[in-house]
């Protein structure tokens, strides 16, 4: 059985041992918002707040945050892919729905791509040793 995001995102939390509000002010929104989020009171998280969890937390892997698929956290926290959310958010903000999953289905694409390739360069640096 899949947790839904809303369960994704509170066992997140818990790993990292924080509390609503301080979870919230990490990811910059209000604790009450958290709390609709994490009790599915309201619907899937905006866009602007799963890309705040991401940049919050280099650790986590964006793509189990999204669909459940793989592990809670990343493997490597390489941050050379760091992005300016601000900047970015400020791009997809008049995109519709279908148009920012569609963006971050290309996003997920990218850092398995991004992942693999450095997984090649690992094992070809231990292959050449």
């Amino acid at each position: 059985m899949t947790l839904e995001i809303n369960e994704r995102i509170t066992i997140f939390r818990e790993y990292k041992s924080l509390k609503q509000a301080e979870f919230a002010k990490l990811i910059k929104v209000s604790r009450s918002t958290l709390s609709e989020i994490e009790n599915r009171i309201s619907n899937m998280p905006s866009t602007p707040v799963i890309l705040s969890i991401a940049n919050a937390f280099n650790d986590i892997n964006i793509e189990w945050l999204l669909t459940g698929k793989g592990a809670m956290l990343k493997v490597d926290t390489d941050d050379t892919q760091s992005i300016d959310i601000e900047e970015f958010v400020k791009q997809i903000e008049p995109m519709n729905d279908k148009q920012r999953h569609k963006l971050l289905k290309i996003i997920i694409q990218e850092q398995r791509i991004y992942e693999l390739e450095k997984m090649v360069m690992q094992l070809t640096e231990q292959n050449n040793q």
